[in-house]
């Protein structure tokens, strides 16, 4: 009996052990049809909200930059308030407001008290910008010139323009291989009317996803979503981003004067609802994800060529990459690259080993808790699970999956989504005569 005991004691001991703080949300629809996770946490007496409108710029249609300017135009007036007056309104009652545009989605985070007198009003203010912005003539021709000023700006920033250049090749004659921020042409060419058309089109509840952290009741937090979308249409979802296809491989370079060379390397793979996403997850974070990984430890560990090298994998609604930076001495460029894309096929021949993926595994469950220790990181991740249709429980999902990875289970998700053939290197930097690369110390 004893000797039985000993052996379920190490049976227990062997399991995953998921810590004890994992959020789980709760999740529902609003009457209007927009999805809703909602996590209750009560020790501050506020409110995070989180709202994507899936109307990023890869939805813009035939006219980029549609989607940044219309975000910008949010908050420019409502009836009966101008942009100033809402300035003013959010300050009185202590409530903070952001806004953010990607490829998917425009976004808005609103953080207020929780107390009714002042996120009542915040809500209110909130849904009235979402349903009925003014968007008076002089407001568009004031932040169309603001938003192409930007443009202007981010095309001079090195790393902008070699991830600018990385869509452009992946993601050829797609919405997506646009530059999220527009460029100054885009600004001049929209007209209020498009404008309007796509608000119509794009803000209403169906295609609407809250996401909520904080010191509320589960009653209380649906009948905020079903007031935040009282004044939005129902509406129809806009249709999903049509898939771009693969592009071949290239290596593409950006001259630009400098004392290194920033260096990209990006393959498109599987969609986030993929059955070997955790899998393919796993692999970009043994393979580069840490100081730990394979890619630091050959570049920087080993050879003292770089600063840092990671790999991640970045979802979106469309194509995942897998992406790994780095940065190095110019001469380098052509043997590092070679030497990495040579690090990569054999990972994706041979897979991690056992010890790099039991490694990886016990560091996903001590790095947990610190990931989801504040409300604003636990809304981060349940708007990420809500954007891609995830359960309410994702998180502890998440950790239970990438527990009962295998080697082999990484490895054939490596050999199934990973194709080098459409691996492109993309670098930014000065064009000097290429050499080999140092001898490894003795």
């Amino acid at each position: 009996m004893n000797d039985f005991n000993h052996l379920q004691s190490l049976a227990a001991l062997a399991e995953p052990r998921i810590p004890d703080n994992v959020p789980v949300a709760e999740q529902w629809s609003t009457a209007k049809g927009a999805r809703v996770m909602f996590f209750q946490a009560h020790a501050l007496p506020m409110v995070d909200v989180w709202l994507n409108v899936r109307a990023g710029s890869g939805q813009e249609g035939p006219q980029p930059g549609m989607a940044l300017l219309l975000a910008s135009l949010l908050d420019e007036g409502i009836a009966g308030t101008d942009a100033l007056g809402i300035i003013h309104e959010l300050d009185r009652l202590g409530a903070r407001l952001n806004k953010q545009v990607t490829r998917d989605c425009i976004t808005l985070n609103l953080r207020s008290l929780s107390d009714p007198q002042q996120l009542l009003p915040a809500l209110d203010l909130l849904g009235r910008m979402l349903a009925a912005p003014l968007m008076p003539q002089a407001s568009v021709e004031k932040m169309s010139r603001a938003c192409s000023e930007n443009a202007h700006h981010a095309r001079l920033h090195g790393p902008t323009q070699l991830e600018d250049a990385c869509r452009a090749h992946v993601f050829a004659g797609h919405p997506y291989g646009r530059p999220a921020y527009g460029t100054q042409e885009d600004f001049a060419a929209i007209t209020r009317e498009q404008l309007v058309d796509f608000h119509q089109r794009a803000f209403c509840a169906s295609n609407l996803e809250i996401s909520l952290v904080g010191d509320l009741s589960s009653e209380q937090a649906r009948q905020l979503t079903e007031r935040l979308c009282e004044a939005l249409a129902q509406g129809a979802p806009l249709p999903a981003v049509a898939d771009p296809g693969k592009a071949p491989t290239e290596v593409l370079h950006i001259e630009q004067e400098g004392a290194r060379v920033d260096v990209k390397l990006v393959i498109p793979t599987l969609y986030r609802s993929d059955p070997d996403y955790r899998a393919l997850q796993m692999a970009a974070r043994i393979f580069g994800g840490s100081i730990q990984g394979r890619l630091f430890n050959e570049l920087r560990t080993r050879r003292g060529l770089t600063y840092g090298a990671y790999a991640q994998l970045v979802a979106s609604l469309g194509p995942s990459l897998w992406q790994m930076t780095w940065s190095l001495a110019p001469e380098y460029n052509d043997a590092a690259q070679e030497l990495v894309e040579q690090m990569l096929r054999d990972f994706i021949e041979q897979g991690p080993t056992p010890a790099e993926l039991a490694a990886h595994q016990q560091a996903i469950l001590l790095e947990t808790p610190i990931a989801i220790a504040s409300n604003a990181q636990i809304l981060g991740v349940l708007a990420d699970l809500n954007l891609h249709r995830q359960p309410a429980d994702g998180i502890r999902r998440y950790l239970l999956d990438t527990q009962a990875l295998t080697v082999e289970e990484v490895r054939l998700a490596l050999q199934r989504h990973l194709d080098l053939d459409t691996l492109l290197f993309a670098s930014i930097g000065p064009s000097v005569a290429q050499v080999a690369l140092p001898a490894l110390p003795a």
